[in-house]
């Protein structure tokens, strides 16, 4: 469950805001250089939905930890590939989409 109050985006520290998407999942984007933060079953969901066939392929941490932390527990994110593409996740909290990466994701299914 988020704790959406108050979350600072982990690219600019700029206040996220908890939006539903046009599917109704849940995502809290940053108005400021239009990152999103979801948790990996909510971006499963998404792309469950969109394509019930597809199957993601998560890798584990592919350069450490990156440098930016989770706006959670600020606890610095690893690096993860998820089907080629590099993102910053959380191992408890969520994951972490700059600015056109969850469209890019979202292009895989």
């Amino acid at each position: 469950m988020y704790r959406a109050q108050n979350l600072e985006c982990p690219r600019c520290r700029e206040v996220m805001t908890p939006f539903n998407n046009i599917i109704n999942k849940r995502l809290i984007k940053c108005g400021a250089c239009g990152g999103n933060w979801t948790t990996l079953a909510e971006f499963k969901d998404l792309l469950h939905e969109m394509s019930p066939e597809y199957e993601l392929v998560l890798s584990t941490a592919v350069s450490g930890h990156g440098e930016l932390k989770c706006p959670e527990c600020q606890v610095a994110m690893v690096r993860i590939l998820v089907d080629g593409l590099e993102l910053d996740q959380c191992w408890d909290h969520g994951v972490w989409f700059d600015f056109e990466e969850l469209q890019q994701a979202l292009r895989l299914v």
